[in-house]
C-alpha cells in the first residue's frame, strides 16, 4: 500500500513560551501492493478502503522553558481510508517529530509493522508547505488448501470443495494435484472447509473449521496451509455355501470387482 503524504505547515501564533504551532495536513493514499505474478498485475494499484492510520508524537515535545506538551508515543489523531484509498490528518500541533503507523489493515490484509517518521520541524523562514511521500507495504492474506487421499497421503483430484463463513459460500473449486489458493480471508475470523462432492472411490469428509492466522518464516509471511483427507470407500464381500437353511462361509474363494462393462475395479483377493 502506497501512502503519498503532503503536510502544510502554516505559522499561526507564538505562545507565552515562544512555541510555534502548525497545522499538519496529511493526505494518505492506500494502495494494494501485490507480488509480481501475472494474476496480480491487474491489482497493482488497487485502492484499499478501511485501513486505519494513527498519527503519533515520535518524541516528547517541550516548550522553550521545558514544559512538557506531548509525551512520546501520544496518539494524536486516527483516520480511516475511504473508497478512494485516501485518508487525511488535519491537526494543530507543536513543531517537532511525528510518526504515522497503521493501526489496523483493511479486511483481508495483514497490518504493516512499519513506522514512518515525519519531520515537522520548521526549516526555512516563511516556508508554508512541506511534502512527503510515504510507502506502506501490505500483504494480502493467503490460505493454501490441499486435498489428499487418506490411504496414500497423495494429492487427490476431482473433489468439489468450498469455503463457507456462516451460510455464505466464499469460494468453491474442484481439487487438483496442486493446492488451491484463496486470497483475502480475514485475519482472526473462522471459516469452514466443506466437501460438496468426494472424488470417485472416496468417502465425503467431515467439515473442517479453521481460523485465519498470520504465519512467518525467517521474517517473511507464508500462506496458511489447510489439509483435508478422504478415506477410500470400502466394500465387504462374504461368500457362503447354502446348506439347507444355513449359510456356511466359504474360504479360499478367488474374486475381484468389475463394472458392468467389464472394467476391473480391484485386484483378486488373497
Amino acid at each position: 500500500r502506497s501512502l503519498a503524504v503532503k503536510k502544510r505547515n502554516i505559522l499561526q501564533k507564538t505562545d507565552e513560551n515562544h512555541l510555534l504551532l502548525n497545522r499538519m495536513q496529511m493526505s494518505l493514499h492506500a494502495l494494494q501492493q501485490c507480488q509480481r505474478q501475472k494474476s496480480d498485475l491487474e491489482n497493482q494499484e488497487k485502492m484499499l478502503e478501511g485501513a486505519v492510520f494513527g498519527l503519533y508524537a515520535a518524541k516528547a515535545h517541550y516548550t522553550r522553558t521545558h514544559v512538557l506538551l506531548l509525551e512520546e508515543g501520544t496518539l494524536l489523531e486516527t483516520q480511516r481510508s475511504g473508497a478512494d484509498g485516501k485518508a487525511e490528518f488535519d491537526s494543530d500541533l507543536p513543531l517537532g517529530s511525528y510518526k504515522v503507523c497503521e493501526i489496523s489493515a483493511p479486511d483481508g490484509y495483514i497490518k504493516s509493522a512499519q513506522e514512518i517518521e515525519v519531520d515537522a520541524v520548521w526549516k526555512e523562514d516563511g516556508q508554508k508547505v512541506q511534502q512527503f511521500s510515504l510507502v506502506f507495504a501490505n500483504q494480502i492474506t493467503k490460505t493454501r488448501i490441499q486435498k489428499k487421499a487418506e490411504d496414500t497421503q497423495e494429492p487427490l483430484e476431482g473433489a468439489k470443495l468450498a469455503v463457507y463463513q456462516n451460510n455464505t459460500c466464499i469460494e468453491s473449486w474442484i481439487s487438483e494435484k496442486e493446492p488451491h489458493m484463496i486470497e483475502g480471508l480475514h485475519v482472526g475470523e473462522s471459516y469452514t472447509l466443506r466437501e460438496l462432492e468426494p472424488a470417485a472411490g472416496y468417502v465425503t469428509a467431515e467439515d473442517k473449521t479453521f481460523t485465519v492466522e498470520i504465519k512467518e518464516e525467517n521474517g517473511e509471511y507464508i500462506p496458511q496451509d489447510i489439509e483435508m483427507t478422504d478415506a477410500p470407500t470400502q466394500i465387504g464381500i462374504a461368500v457362503y455355501e447354502k446348506d439347507g437353511d444355513r449359510k456356511v462361509p466359504l474360504e479360499k474363494v478367488k474374486a475381484h470387482l468389475e463394472t458392468a462393462e467389464g472394467e476391473v475395479l480391484s485386484q483378486t483377493n488373497n
